[in-house]
Formats: C-alpha cells, sequence, structure tokens
C-alpha cells in the first residue's frame, strides 16, 4: 500500500469515496441560501450577496455550496475570498482551493497566502479571506479526512487495482504445489 498514490483525484476514483462526497455536497448543496432580517415586524427575507454567491464567477448558487462542501469533506476546510464592490460592499466569493492557500499566524489573526491559476499570489487578512475549518488539531488548518483516512483509501485503491488486473489478464497462476502423500 505504500506505493499507491492517495490524493483528490485517485480517491474519487474509487466509486464509493466519489457516490459519498457527492451525495453530502450535492444534498447540502440543495438548501437554500437565504438571508434573514429580524426585526420587530418578525423575520423577513431580503437580498443579499447569497443570492449570487459566486459573482462574477459564474458558479450557480448550488455549485457554489458544493464545491465548498466537498473541500470540506476531501480537505477539512475551505477557503473564501471576499469580492467588494467600489462602495466596499462584500458582493461575493470566490472559492479557493485549499492546496492553493498558505495560512500562517499572524498574532491573533491569520494571514493568507493564496496562489492562483495564472500563477500569482496574493496576501489576505480575515477581512479579505474566509476559512471555514472542519476538525482542527492545532487550530491553523483543518484535518483532511483524505489525509486522515490515507491507509483505508489506499486499501481500497489497491483492492480496485488488483480487481481490475484479475478481470483483465485472468488468475494466472505462476506454479503449482503437489504432495506426495495425501494430506
Amino acid at each position: 500500500l505504500n506505493n499507491i498514490t492517495v490524493n483528490d483525484e485517485t480517491a474519487l476514483g474509487v466509486s464509493a469515496y466519489w457516490r459519498g462526497v457527492s451525495l453530502i455536497a450535492g444534498t447540502i448543496a440543495t438548501m437554500p441560501l437565504k438571508t434573514y432580517e429580524c426585526g420587530t415586524g418578525g423575520r423577513v427575507c431580503v437580498p443579499s450577496w447569497l443570492d449570487d454567491p459566486s459573482g462574477p464567477y459564474g458558479l450557480s448558487a448550488f455549485n457554489w455550496v458544493e464545491r465548498i462542501v466537498m473541500h470540506l469533506l476531501m480537505r477539512g476546510e475551505a477557503f473564501l475570498q471576499h469580492v467588494y464592490n467600489a462602495g466596499g460592499q462584500l458582493i461575493a466569493a470566490n472559492v479557493v482551493h485549499p492546496a492553493a492557500v498558505s495560512v500562517r499566524w499572524n498574532g491573533i489573526s491569520k494571514t493568507y497566502t493564496a496562489t492562483f491559476v495564472n500563477g500569482t499570489s496574493d496576501s489576505f487578512d480575515p477581512d479579505g479571506m474566509t476559512q471555514i475549518m472542519g476538525l482542527s488539531l492545532d487550530g491553523l488548518r483543518g484535518a483532511s479526512p483524505l489525509t486522515i483516512a490515507r491507509h483505508t483509501t489506499a486499501l481500497a485503491i489497491g483492492g480496485e487495482q488488483a480487481a481490475g488486473k484479475l478481470f483483465s489478464d485472468g488468475m494466472l497462476v505462476s506454479g503449482l504445489v503437489t504432495a506426495d502423500e495425501d494430506l
């Protein structure tokens, strides 16, 4: 099992793993994102950036939530880069892959450095990026369920590889042992 690479792609290649992540992320993504204002007249639904959470990045609200939950399930955390309009109002939150973000303590708060697909990187304080963290061992980064279950996931990948080899090559016997006496 030591020679089996376990990462996001290989884990999702295990059908049970894919289905579990897909089912949980898809189910949570179907829940409504609504903003309510509570006052003396009761609770009233009001418009907010959550009506179109990815703003100019083009993800639907369903895909936006699904991606966040998938990052939480696989990486133990999700990162949202804040997008503000010219008036300083939050208008969207861009989902950033956890592997693209490094986190460090800066006094009592955190500093996030994100490296983007185009090769540029930028640093953010908590006003520029939100970290949604699952279980954590140190309070700095979320504990990745994929990393923690690496051995079990490698076992599942190895089992699928062995079954695939058996089905494609057949059962090849490399030797036969016989006994001279009845056993």
